[in-house]
């Protein structure tokens, strides 16, 4: 079994994945849950336009402190894909977003 924590534990005391990651290692773990709970918040930086660099820069930051992701958790912040709603869009797109970061 290998056991983790996930990122979003360090979310209200970091200000970006890195410092969530380093945190993480910190603790003693080397198994990482990449929480994307708010990639459905505008802003994130997994929904720019560099979220390919940045997540690869992610996974080599992990990698060179021992690291590994081995699950995640994709958008829950806003929005619902069963409610077609103001969010709907952004959050159907946040979350296809999730699966293609999942693939990095």
């Amino acid at each position: 079994m290998k056991l983790a924590t996930t990122t979003e534990d360090f979310n209200e005391y970091t200000k970006d994945h890195k410092e969530m990651v380093k945190y993480v290692v910190e603790s003693g773990f080397k198994y990482i849950d990449l929480s994307m709970y708010d990639i459905d918040i505008p802003g994130s930086p997994f929904m720019d336009d560099n979220w390919m660099e940045y997540t690869i820069s992610l996974k080599e930051y992990a990698q060179s402190l021992g690291a590994t992701f081995v699950q995640a958790h994709s958008p829950g912040m806003k929005g619902n894909v069963l409610i077609n709603d103001e969010y709907y869009d952004y959050f159907f797109d946040a979350t296809k977003r999730s699966i293609e970061v999942c693939s990095v």
